[in-house]
């Protein structure tokens, strides 16, 4: 009976692997190092935005970009790309600071005609360094949640304390936004006419419905932020060819339309060889990642995107290369958590940040934790 478990569980050993195993003397690739299709691009901090998706979409298209010398004279700016980029499906009412586009839409704002997205150096030089630019906007967003939160979360307190502590931080944000010109050509009386209108829609209501409260996330949207970055950007574009996603899906999600489903009992293999086999080409380009952020953040490396989205924690990164560790694969995820790989990376992952923004991850953990793989094409 010990030698058939013996023989069943060595079977079951090519199974188990999923085709992590390399040769451990096989080549590795960093795109981030000279002469890689990223060296000429930084890592970013998205601060206290959910813009991963432009940062993503950003890095892809600005890699393929800089296949022409001509063109490295400039590189798009996330942030106004996640600005001007419309929100999807269950997250429209969010406002565009919050996380809501997918890379698809981004791309697609990216290709529009009259392309309105900025060059990144030409925001620096209003906001600073690009890390600087999600903090203060950032900030801005966090505040907004303030507002919603201080309404809705339940605590032994009245309604009328409730409203008491949203208005309170609208005050704050009023400040903010118009003490610090942080909408810089936008009037003041803008500002302040919209951050009114929400106070007094707190004020009137008894029970808020959530309804009314999404509809303001809207109007943050097309009142102030989508006319600002349009204003900004006036003048300061970036040209574009003509790209389209390609790559592989889990089957059950489809975030990014037209993406090859992949059945889930397959997607390991799938995946992993997929990212293998590209990155492991001479003059590679990154690939785009969807995945469970829990599994840099978490205390398992194993996360499912079927544990739920809460759980899970959507996220949108860049693929920038691969080695072989130890007889495993692994790759060199890109991430917009700053050059730290971000304060919050679990302990486990944090000797293989190399302070650039980039961190090496095990193939098998990170797959299992994705749920679609993509590059811009021609």
């Amino acid at each position: 009976m010990r030698s058939f478990i013996l023989s069943l569980l060595v079977g079951l050993l090519p199974a188990l692997s999923y085709g992590q195993a390399c040769a451990p003397n096989s080549s590795g690739n960093n795109l981030t190092v000279s002469p890689g299709s990223l060296s000429l691009l930084p890592a970013m901090d998205q601060g206290g935005t959910g813009l991963c998706y432009a940062f993503t979409i950003s890095q892809l298209a600005d890699a393929r970009r800089y296949l022409n010398p001509a063109n490295r004279q400039k590189r798009i700016s996330p942030l106004a790309l996640g600005m001007l980029t419309p929100q999807s499906s269950n997250f429209l009412k969010r406002s565009r600071l919050d996380d809501g586009g997918s890379v698809k839409g981004a791309l697609d704002t990216l290709l529009r005609p009259g392309n309105p997205v900025c060059d990144d150096k030409y925001v620096r030089k209003l906001y600073g360094d690009t890390d600087d630019q999600f903090s203060i906007f950032g900030t801005m967003e966090l505040m907004f949640k303030q507002i919603r939160e201080a309404y809705y979360t339940p605590c032994n307190c009245t309604a009328a304390a409730r409203r008491q502590d949203a208005l309170g931080n609208i005050s704050q944000m009023r400040t903010f936004m118009t003490g610090r010109s942080l909408l810089e050509g936008t009037p003041s009386e803008g500002v302040n006419s919209f951050l009114a209108d929400l106070a007094t829609i707190i004020v009137k209501l008894n029970d808020l419905p959530p309804a009314a409260f999404a509809s303001y996330n809207e109007s943050f949207n097309s009142r102030l932020l989508v006319p600002y970055f349009n204003r900004l950007c006036r003048g300061n574009t970036i040209s574009v060819p003509p790209l389209k996603l390609s790559g592989i899906r889990r089957n059950n999600h489809d975030l990014n339309s037209g993406l090859a489903p992949v059945a889930n009992n397959q997607q390991l293999k799938r995946f992993s060889d997929h990212a293998w086999g590209l990155l492991s080409q001479a003059g590679a380009q990154p690939i785009g990642v969807n995945f469970c952020s829990a599994m840099l953040t978490g205390t398992s490396s194993f996360v499912s995107p079927d544990i739920g989205d809460s759980r899970c924690g959507n996220h949108a990164a860049v693929l920038a290369g691969q080695r072989c560790k130890a007889g495993k694969r692994q790759f060199l995820l890109r991430n917009s958590w700053g050059n730290n790989c971000g304060d919050q990376l679990a302990a486990r992952h944090r000797p293989n940040c190399d302070g650039k923004g980039n961190v090496w991850v095990d193939a098998e953990s990170l797959m299992m934790s994705a749920y679609s793989l993509y590059q811009t094409v021609p």
